[in-house]
């Protein structure tokens, strides 16, 4: 499930031309949210999976900034 949510990410950020950062940190993101809803249902964000996904690339953001 997580390396879904992996190429969903970067499919986003391949449209958008934009580094991963940019994207996790705007309001693009939204974008790849609502992607992943709609292929996992709305149930996913309070997933274990999604909040370990989502807190790794906040860690990601923080160490490479």
């Amino acid at each position: 499930m997580r390396e879904r949510f992996e190429e969903i990410f970067e499919r986003v950020q391949a449209e958008l031309n934009l580094d991963w950062y940019e994207l996790y940190d705007s309001d693009k993101f939204d974008t790849v949210v609502a992607l992943i809803v709609a292929e996992f249902g709305e149930e996913i964000l309070d997933s274990d999976e999604y909040s370990e996904w989502e807190s790794e690339l906040e860690d990601e953001m923080y160490w490479d900034l």
